[in-house]
């Protein structure tokens, strides 16, 4: 049993795990590019870049040694420094209206489990 005033050792599970996979297979870099890194590269497809450069490293098509600085640095930054958004101290103590039970009258809760596709 467990000892009072312990935690215990995981969190109860809540829910349905989804186990299948979360992503699709992906094309992995040729065996001549492989046995030959001094190769002609292959032409990178819409479908690999959609994959991210995280993908495209793992599986071979960007060198290990590459350096990705300049890639983040175009467009949109990937990772965005700023002050956190903080709520309004006027509106702390307002008053609000309470939600009435006729309210949610017309929300209906799916308690189903999901159906698998096959």
């Amino acid at each position: 049993g467990r000892v009072p005033g312990q935690r215990p050792l995981r969190a109860p599970a809540r829910g349905a795990r989804h186990r299948a996979k979360t992503s699709g297979a992906q094309r992995m870099l040729g065996k001549p590019n492989r046995l030959d890194p001094l190769a002609d590269p292959p032409a990178l497809t819409e479908r690999d870049l959609q994959s991210g450069l995280y993908s495209l490293a793992t599986r071979g098509f960007i060198p290990p040694a590459a350096d990705l600085t300049p890639a983040m640095e175009r467009g949109v930054p990937v990772i965005q420094q700023r002050s956190a958004p903080l709520f309004d101290q006027a509106a702390k103590h307002a008053r609000r209206d309470i939600a009435m039970a006729d309210d949610f009258a017309a929300v209906r809760l799916d308690m189903s489990s999901p159906s698998r596709a096959s």
